[in-house]
Order: C-alpha cells, then sequence, then structure tokens
C-alpha cells in the first residue's frame, strides 16, 4: 500500500474511533506511527486536520465533508492495491498469449511458467489485510494452471506468528492452510455471468488488458 492511502486509511481509523491510541489498537500499529502519519499528512496538506479535546481527537469541520467526499474513491483505491497481485499474473497470462501467436512452435512444445519466490506487501505483520490479494492471486493462478504450474511462495517465516514460548499460523498462513486443506491441487472451477469491471490503469507492461476473475464480479 503507497504511504499516502496508507495515511488516509490511518485518518480514516482514528475518526471513526475518536482517538490515537484506539486506532493504533485496531491497526496494530505503535501511536507513535499513527501520530506521525496524521502529522506527515497535515504537513503535506498544509492545514490542520483535528481539534484535540484532551484525549478526543476531533476532525475539523471542513475535514469532515471532504473525507466523506473521498470515501467512495479511496475504498476503490483499496480494491485497485487487492488486485495488485492477480495483476501482475493476469498480465503474465496476457504475455504468454502473445508469445503463442507470435512463436507458433511454442504451441507444439509448451513452455509453462514456474513462478519463483512470489509474496505481496500490504500490511502489517499479522495482518488479514493481505489475505484478499494473496487469494486473489491463487484464483488467478489456477484459472490458468494449464500455463501456471508452480508457484514459490517467499518468506517462509512470514506465515508463522512466534514469541519465546509458542508458534502459531497467522493470517497468511491459515490461508495457505485452506488451501491445501481444501483444493489441494485440483483448480476449482467457478461460473456466472457478471463480468469483472475494467481496469484502472491502461494495458501494458505490466497491466493487462482484461481485470483478473471469472464472470463471477464481486467475487474473484
Amino acid at each position: 500500500m503507497s504511504t499516502t492511502l496508507d495515511a488516509w486509511e490511518i485518518l480514516q481509523t482514528v475518526v471513526q474511533l475518536g482517538g490515537f491510541a484506539p486506532a493504533a489498537e485496531k491497526l496494530n500499529r505503535p501511536q507513535s506511527t499513527i501520530s506521525y502519519a496524521i502529522r506527515r499528512l497535515q504537513d503535506q496538506l498544509g492545514i490542520r486536520l483535528f481539534e484535540i479535546q484532551g484525549r478526543k481527537a476531533q476532525l475539523t469541520e471542513v475535514w469532515r465533508a471532504l473525507l466523506a467526499d473521498a470515501e467512495p474513491h479511496l475504498s476503490c483505491f483499496h480494491q485497485i492495491e487487492q488486485r495488485a497481485p492477480a495483476v501482475q499474473v493476469r498480465a503474465k497470462y496476457e504475455h504468454y498469449q502473445e508469445y503463442l501467436k507470435r512463436i507458433p512452435a511454442v504451441r507444439a512444445k509448451p513452455v509453462p511458467i514456474a513462478i519463483d519466490e512470489w509474496a505481496y506487501f500490504g500490511g502489517v505483520p499479522n495482518s488479514f489485510k493481505v489475505v484478499p490479494a494473496y487469494a486473489w492471486a491463487f484464483h488467478e493462478m489456477f484459472r490458468h494452471s494449464d500455463i501456471f504450474q508452480m508457484g514459490a511462495f517467499t518468506f517462509a517465516t512470514a506465515m508463522m506468528s512466534s514469541n519465546r514460548t509458542e508458534a502459531t499460523l497467522n493470517p497468511t498462513g491459515m490461508l495457505l492452510k485452506m488451501y491445501r486443506d481444501h483444493f489441494g491441487v485440483i483448480p476449482v472451477e467457478v461460473t456466472g455471468n457478471s463480468p469483472q469491471p475494467k481496469p484502472f490503469y491502461p494495458a501494458g507492461g505490466d497491466q493487462p488488458a482484461v481485470n483478473p476473475g471469472s464472470n463471477t464480479y464481486p467475487l474473484q
């Protein structure tokens, strides 16, 4: 997640909960990080965002109205961020189709894709925020499993939460365990008649011409 978008999420949480401390607890971040993000956002915007009354942080009336107008757009950007890993998978699939057109010999002797060490950075440790992004990427790999025959997830230690006496699976680890327990290596086909929305950015480079996902929107 970009710094700017992250700051807006922090701002929304502070507004919803009425203070920096509860926002820090909900977002699982130090209170100093919350304070710094708000201070930096204020510096960038050149205007005061909050009126502090004791331990309560009240958003100024001007920014309360502006934030209300911005919330639908922020939701759109959050979805774009979560879609990012699946977009990369979809783009590689489209590139592969172009190779098939330009190099006919590849059809006679297919060259499958093995993704070496992939991961996604979009949240704090032990956060559920990255889980939809990972699941979206998994589904896109399964959707084109004739091409993607292996995906090596990197940072295995990132799937564990531990202290001095015990270790447990964190949200990312639980997601991978769920796929292993329920789906194994057999792709799951889901059909529908509701197409995914058009890509936000123009096609080219890492941006596919068609968004990842089947015709089951808002499901991926």
